[in-house]
C-alpha cells in the first residue's frame, strides 16, 4: 500500500502523530493489493476474511439467529388483527315478527266475534275496555328486520394474547442455543478458511523459493556448457561432456517452466481466496504464522472439548434434551385471551351496527391417540442419537490429534535429515569442484554433485512447508488454533 505522505489536514497534534505512525504500517483494509506488491501472511488472512462469500453468508446466518430470538419473544406480546368483507347478495331478505299494535288488533278482532256458547267461556274483561272505531285505519307497530342486504359491509378488529403456554419457555431457550450454534459455526468457518489460506500461502512461498533455486540451477548449467565449450576447443573435453551439458541446460529450462506454471497456479488459487483479480504479487520468503509454534506435543481431552465442531454437537444435545421437555409440556393446557370489535352495515336482529365481545379460551387436549407419547419417545431417541454422534466425533477428534502429533514428529525428523543431507551435499560439492579444477574429476561427477546439492536444498524447503502445515494441523486438531491474533 502507498504510505500517507502528509498529515497536514489534521489539526490535533496527537491525531497527527498517530496517523503518521499508522501510515508506515502495512494495512490493507478493504483495498486490494496492487500488482507487484508483497503480501504478508497476516494481510493475506485479513483479506480472505473480508472477501470470502462463505464468511459473508455465515454473518447473514447470525443476523437470522438474532431475528429468530425476537420472533420467539413475540409470542408473549399481544397481537392485533384487522379484517373486512364485502358481500353482494342476490336478493334482500327480511322478516316481520309483528309489534304491540298488531297484537291489539288481533285481540279486537276476536272480541267482535266472541261467542260464549261456542267457546263455552265468558268474554274476557279485556274486550270491555277496548274502544273500536268503525271505518278507521288501524296503525300497526310491526316492522320488518333485514337479515340480508343486497350490499353488506363488515369490519372487525381483534386483540389477543397468550395467557399461559408452558411450551414457549423451552422453545425460547432452544432459540438462544441455536444462536450459539450459529456463532460456533461462523467461527468454525473462519478457522477452516484461515487454515486453507495459510496452506496456500506456504505453498506459494515454497514455490517462490524453489523457483529461485531452479533459476540458479539453470544459470549453473549454462555456465558449465560454456566451460565445456572452452575445454572442447582446448581438446581436453571428453566426447560426451558437451552433450551432457546441453542435456543439463534443457532439463533446467524444463524445470524452470514447470516451476513458473506451478507458481502461477498456486498464486492464482490464493488470489481467489483473497478477492484479487490478478496473480502478480509475491509473498514473504520466510512466512511466520500468528500462532505459537508447539514445542511439546500432547493430546489433552479437555482441550479437545474446545473444538468448535464438538462444541456445536454439545449445543445440539442441549436442544434435543429440551425437545423432550417440550413434548411433555404438550399434556398441559393453554390459555388465551381475546377481545373483538366488529361493525356491519346490516343491523340484523340486534338493530345496531357495532358489537364487541371479550373471551378467554382454554384449550386442553386430553388424548390424541397416543400421539404425544410417541413424540416423547422420538425426542428421547434423537437425544441418544446426538449423544452417540458426539461420542463418535470425540473419538475422531482424538484420533485426528494423534495423527497430527505423528505428522509433526515425522516432519521434524525429515527436516533434520534433509538439513544433514544438505550439509553433506555442500561438502561433497566443494570437494568435487576442487577436483574438477585440478582435472581429476569428470564433468558428470560435478553435475551430479551440483544436482544433489540443489535437490537437498529443495528438500529442505519442502520439509519446512510440511512441518509448518503439520504444526497448523496439530493446532487445529487439538483446538488450539484460535483467531484472536488474526486481524479483522
Amino acid at each position: 500500500m502507498k504510505p500517507i505522505r502528509s498529515c497536514k489536514r489534521f489539526g490535533l497534534f496527537l491525531l497527527v502523530m498517530v496517523t503518521c505512525q499508522m501510515a508506515v504500517l502495512p494495512a490493507w483494509g478493504d483495498d486490494k493489493p496492487e500488482p507487484g506488491e508483497t503480501l504478508t501472511l497476516v494481510d493475506t488472512l485479513k483479506l480472505s476474511l473480508q472477501h470470502s462469500p462463505h464468511i459473508k453468508s455465515s454473518k447473514e446466518k447470525l443476523i437470522q439467529a438474532k431475528a429468530q430470538i425476537k420472533m420467539a419473544y413475540a409470542f408473549f406480546l399481544p397481537f392485533v388483527s384487522v379484517g373486512g368483507n364485502y358481500i353482494r347478495a342476490d336478493e334482500e331478505i327480511s322478516l316481520d315478527f309483528g309489534g304491540l299494535n298488531d297484537l291489539s288488533a288481533l285481540a279486537i278482532a276476536n272480541c267482535f266475534d266472541w261467542d260464549e256458547d261456542v267457546t263455552g267461556m265468558p268474554k274476557p274483561g279485556l274486550c270491555d275496555n277496548l274502544e273500536t272505531s268503525t271505518g278507521g285505519e288501524e296503525e300497526s307497530g310491526s316492522s320488518a328486520r333485514v337479515i340480508q342486504e343486497l350490499n353488506n359491509w363488515d369490519f372487525n378488529v381483534s386483540v389477543g394474547m397468550s395467557l399461559f403456554n408452558p411450551r414457549l419457555f423451552p422453545q425460547i431457550k432452544n432459540v438462544y442455543t441455536g444462536e450459539e450454534i450459529v456463532k460456533l459455526q461462523h467461527a468454525f468457518t473462519e478457522e477452516q478458511l484461515v487454515f486453507t489460506v495459510t496452506q496456500l500461502y506456504y505453498g506459494v512461498a515454497t514455490n517462490q523459493a524453489s523457483l529461485g533455486l531452479v533459476e540458479e540451477q539453470l544459470a549453473t548449467a549454462k555456465r558449465h556448457l560454456e566451460l565445456t565449450g572452452v575445454r572442447d576447443q582446448a581438446g581436453v573435453a571428453l566426447a560426451n561432456e558437451k552433450v551432457r551439458a546441453e542435456m543439463a541446460v534443457l532439463q533446467a529450462e524444463g524445470n524452470l517452466d514447470q516451476a513458473k506454471l506451478g507458481g502461477e497456479l498456486s498464486r492464482r488459487a490464493l488470489a481467489i481466496f483473497i478477492g484479487v483479480d490478478h496473480a502478480d504479487f509475491t509473498v514473504e520468503e520466510s512466512p511466520v504464522h500468528p500462532w505459537a509454534t508447539p514445542m511439546g506435543l500432547s493430546v489433552d481431552t479437555s482441550q479437545l472439548a474446545q473444538r468448535k465442531d464438538l462444541l456445536m454437537l454439545g449445543k445440539m444435545e442441549e436442544i434435543a434434551d429440551r425437545n423432550i421437555t417440550d413434548a411433555k409440556l404438550r399434556f398441559l393446557p393453554t390459555l388465551q385471551g381475546l377481545w373483538n370489535w366488529s361493525w356491519s352495515s346490516n343491523t340484523g336482529f340486534a338493530g345496531r351496527n357495532t358489537q364487541w365481545r371479550a373471551m378467554v379460551t382454554l384449550n386442553w387436549s386430553i388424548f390424541e391417540g397416543g400421539f404425544r407419547k410417541f413424540q416423547i419417545d422420538e425426542a428421547k431417541s434423537k437425544l441418544r442419537e446426538v449423544k452417540f454422534n458426539r461420542e463418535a466425533a470425540s473419538l475422531a477428534a482424538e484420533n485426528e490429534s494423534y495423527q497430527a502429533v505423528n505428522q509433526v514428529r515425522s516432519a521434524r525428523s525429515a527436516l533434520a535429515t534433509s538439513q544433514a543431507t544438505m550439509a553433506l551435499a555442500g561438502k561433497n560439492l566443494s570437494l568435487v569442484e576442487k577436483q574438477y579444477k585440478l582435472g581429476v574429476a569428470q564433468q558428470t561427477t560435478l553435475l551430479d554433485a551440483e544436482l544433489q546439492s540443489r535437490l537437498a536444498h529443495i528438500q529442505i524447503l519442502a520439509n519446512r512447508l510440511r512441518l509448518a502445515l503439520a504444526e497448523l494441523s496439530y493446532l487445529r486438531a487439538t483446538g488450539r488454533m484460535t483467531l484472536d491474533r488474526v486481524p479483522r
